[in-house]
């Protein structure tokens, strides 16, 4: 029994430490894990829940971290969100998508704040953008672009893929390790749950290119240049 509850209590910490560790949060996980051991605690974690994900996605800045709270605040019905969940491995989800497993991140919900912040106003915003004069008149939709810089695994334009008419066209960029496994992810997802929706022509662009390739100088790429030979056309409303 001692064991057992040993046990039970140690996963609680971890699962509670490892949330804060991808939140950012990491002064009050490192009191509950040494400083030295939480990015050893929080990688371990992660490998165990990717255990069996052949999509061969890598966490990058943090990002994939997100995209588990996303999954958590979908469920708990704090933010819109009906990707975000399909997006992680079907035999580890429901730590973050089952009332037992969402609860073990209950005394640290308040510190997800943050995100659900951020999705209602970029969402709001890019509503606004959509249903403006630029983007929409009286007849039908209009063409218009919407830019993702550094869009890690955001999951906007999977959840826009059917607004406005498929008259809003998607670019997001990213590290090409980060772009490789978004592909992946997008194209299982749409596989499994809208195969009659056209990804290659109607979905996002993907573009990997690194940001810190946009510092001055003569050998550096311009970023409207890599966008613009995506097939982005800078002649109509972008955001």
């Amino acid at each position: 029994m001692i064991e057992r509850r040993f046990a039970l209590f140690y996963r609680y910490t971890v699962v509670r430490s490892w949330c804060l560790q991808f939140l950012n949060f990491s002064p009050l996980a490192n009191q509950l894990i040494p400083h030295t051991h939480a990015d050893t605690v929080t990688g371990a974690v992660f490998q165990w829940l990717h255990r069996n994900d052949d999509t061969g996605i890598e966490d990058s800045s943090k990002n994939l971290r997100v995209l588990w709270v996303r999954a958590l605040l979908a469920h708990r019905g704090e933010i819109e969100d009906d990707v975000a969940d399909k997006l992680l491995p079907k035999d580890s989800r429901g730590l973050v998508t089952t009332d037992d497993g969402a609860r073990l991140f209950n005394p640290i919900i308040q510190f997800t704040e943050w995100i659900q912040s951020r999705t209602e106003f970029i969402d709001g915003g890019l509503d606004a953008f959509l249903d403006s004069p630029a983007c929409r008149s009286e007849q039908k939709f209009e063409d218009c672009n919407v830019v993702l810089f550094g869009a890690g695994y955001d999951t906007r334009s999977m959840r826009y893929r059917n607004k406005h008419g498929n008259a809003a066209h998607f670019f997001e960029v990213d590290l090409p390790s980060v772009v490789k496994g978004k592909q992946i992810l997008y194209e299982k997802f749409i596989r499994e749950n809208d195969p009659t929706f056209d990804l290659t022509n109607d979905g996002p662009t993907l573009i990997p290119f690194d940001l810190n390739s946009c510092n001055p100088g003569p050998d550096n790429v311009k970023l409207i240049d890599m966008l613009s030979e995506n097939g982005m056309n800078p002649n109509i409303p972008t955001m």
